[in-house]
């Protein structure tokens, strides 16, 4: 059975070139479409973060717009130790790294539920971060 180079079906003929144009106008829209939709996401988190640790009183505020200083503030919103942020470098170790991903997801779900319960929020509403894991 032979492989099909799917670039060289396209290419060989000169009319296959605006359906190649077109593939590519079409992957490119769906990239700008998901960096525009993450960066507002990213904002969106940035300025409720924020705001959550002003209401708790955390200084510098501004480090939810850091994404590692943002899970350090986190801790620190929740009254608990810094410490399992080192579970971050731990997950690129080969073998232990799955183990300490989902270690620090508990640690971080557990900061978001009692940086909720300080502001007088429902704490189950950090659940909502697994959503986009189902």
């Amino acid at each position: 059975m032979r492989l099909i180079n799917l670039a060289s079906v396209f290419l060989e003929d000169p009319s296959n070139l605006p359906i190649v144009g077109g593939l590519i106008a079409i992957i490119l829209a769906f990239l700008l479409i998901a960096v525009i939709i993450g960066l507002a996401i990213y904002v969106y988190t940035s300025l409720a973060w924020m705001k959550i640790a002003r209401k708790t009183n955390i200084h510098p505020a501004w480090f939810a717009w850091i994404p590692v200083a943002n899970l350090y503030q986190r801790s620190q919103m929740a009254k608990m130790h810094w410490w399992p942020l080192l579970l971050l470098i731990a997950s690129f170790i080969p073998i232990i790294g799955p183990l300490a991903s989902l270690v620090f997801f508990v640690f971080a779900i557990t900061w978001t539920w009692k940086s909720f319960e300080r502001i007088k929020r429902p704490g189950w509403w950090s659940l909502f971060i697994i959503i986009p894991i189902l």
